[in-house]
């Protein structure tokens, strides 16, 4: 069941997914401030990615997991796991086992490549 509801305010939503959490705030604060350069055809701006992780239950510890263990701590990598979702490019299967695996790593060269096939501009100049 969605916790999000379009009728809510950007604040409001960062709450729901945050739970107040210092550390998911500051992963949503890097989405925020850094998506438009990495995603700029996200029609949707930060509501888009908000909303997938709404739908795909991605909310606290599990952000934060996303983006501490599977992204080492980079904004793009985060970004690119979400669009991976939106784009049925990875399940979420697949990030639930790569987050709580210390051995497994998502390929984020083939990940970034597939979505660049796709969204020609996606994370452009940045390297993995």
């Amino acid at each position: 069941m969605s916790r999000l509801k379009h009728t809510m305010s950007l604040e409001e939503m960062v709450s729901v997914i945050s739970s107040g959490t210092p550390g998911t705030i500051a992963v949503l604060a890097g989405i925020m401030a850094d998506h438009k350069k990495i995603d700029p055809e996200n029609a949707m701006d930060i509501f888009g990615y908000l909303f997938t992780m709404d739908m795909f239950h991605i909310y606290d510890g599990n952000l934060w997991n996303i983006h501490s263990r599977l992204c080492e701590m980079e904004i793009v990598k985060t970004i690119a796991i979400l669009r991976g979702l939106q784009l049925g490019l990875i399940s979420p299967e697949e990030i639930k086992h790569f987050a709580s695996s210390k051995v497994l790593k998502i390929d984020f060269f083939i990940l970034i490549s597939q979505i660049r096939g796709i969204l020609g501009n996606f994370a452009e100049g940045y390297e993995m």
